[in-house]
């Protein structure tokens, strides 16, 4: 079959626009495609479509959505899917969604291999992917109880510590304390660990709140998340933007930390779009699409530099991973074998806004001067 696009906004990678050109062979991708809500509008997808981050590692029973991608541009003329492994139990499928994306249901905790069987005028290739279902941990050290094994607290200490005191982490405990205008049971899916709004016996605050009885509180007033975290200890450590809520459940993580595959580091603006694309025109992601962020920017210069972060290396600024580098003082690789349009990251949400400490990345403490002559203190 002819592949028929859907009009997806992409971020995260620069697919086909090369400022001095390139050329490649048959460059064929499982892309993982983001669902927010605004998508799902966007897309006419009914309320059993779960919202995805994008992430390679969900929590049991959510959905991950899929689409054949040649990142070389090559014209996409035939393709098919498969899971190749599953855990033994589950019963997942591929299934269409709608045009271009199709999507699977995450069913049993463990992992699966997706293959894809992708035409081209350069002749038919077969790469997979590996994802996961996992359980929800929770992040730990919510409303002062111990960050102990196996929450993500317990081992990354460093960052929650600082994080626990962010917007996103107290979000839900302002919230049914009185202390954030307008917030009602309508706002626990984006201020709660898990994407869907169901039980999906994950892990998530909806799964917990289901098997623990928990009632959203009738009267937001202070004193309302002391008694959640004194009855309900665990829903109290899913009752928040954790860890999972970007990086994804990570009970697989738990068992085999250095494994790539079972936790994702995502620097692409639709993973927080699954929370911050609210209908009304001027919420957070609205006001990015419409901004010059939006645009990819490639040069070839921007390749085999010496990774110094001076002026001569223009990704420190225009490629979102190099200026989270750069906010760190560290360089980023731009040699050849590693670095190219394909794996430059565009400027996102997360390349200018810390997750971990909440408000805007710093530069290094010292002014700077761009080309064109303007001087910033960063």
């Amino acid at each position: 079959m002819k592949q028929k696009f859907t009009k997806v906004i992409i971020f995260s990678l620069v697919l086909t626009l090369f400022i001095g050109g390139t050329s490649m062979a048959q460059d064929p991708y499982i892309k993982i495609v983001p669902m927010s809500p605004l998508l799902k509008g966007e897309l006419e997808l009914g309320p059993e479509f779960f919202v995805s981050a994008g992430l390679q590692n969900v929590g049991k029973g959510e959905h991950i959505y899929l689409q054949a991608v040649d990142r070389a541009g090559k014209e996409i003329t035939a393709y098919t899917w498969e899971i190749t492994a599953k855990p033994a139990e589950s019963a997942a499928e591929i299934v269409n969604a709608t045009g271009d994306i199709y999507y699977m249901v995450a069913d049993v905790v463990g992992q699966y291999t997706v293959k894809l069987s992708i035409t081209t005028e350069d002749g038919t290739k077969e790469p997979d992917r590996i994802v996961s279902a996992n359980m929800y941990l929770g992040a730990g050290g919510v409303g002062g109880l111990a960050g102990d094994f196996p929450k993500c607290g317990s081992c990354h200490s460093n960052v929650s510590d600082v994080w626990v005191t962010t917007p996103h982490a107290t979000i839900f405990q302002r919230g049914i304390d009185g202390e954030v205008p307008g917030f009602s049971a309508g706002r626990e899916r984006t201020s709660t660990t898990g994407l869907a709004d169901v039980d999906l016996e994950s892990g998530s605050y909806f799964s917990l709140k289901a098997s623990e009885g928990y009632e959203f509180p009738s009267v937001l007033e202070p004193g309302n998340f002391d008694s959640l975290v004194a009855n309900h200890p665990a829903l109290a450590q899913v009752a928040t933007v954790g860890c999972e809520s970007c990086h994804g459940a990570g009970s697989l993580h738990r068992a085999s930390p250095g494994d790539k595959n079972l936790l994702k580091v995502s620097y692409t603006s639709e993973s927080c779009a699954s929370c911050h694309d609210a209908a009304r025109p001027s919420a957070q992601f609205h006001s990015f699409r419409r901004s010059g962020h939006i645009d990819a920017v490639w040069s070839n210069s921007f390749m085999n530099r010496d990774g110094s972060n001076s002026l001569d290396d223009c990704v420190r600024c225009h490629d979102g991973r190099a200026y989270v580098n750069f906010t760190k003082g560290e360089g980023t690789n731009t040699s050849s074998d590693v670095y190219g349009p394909l794996t430059h990251v565009t400027v996102t949400c997360e390349a200018c806004h810390d997750p971990h400490q909440g408000g805007l990345r710093k530069a290094p403490a010292a002014a700077y001067t761009l080309a064109g002559g303007f001087a910033y203190d960063p």
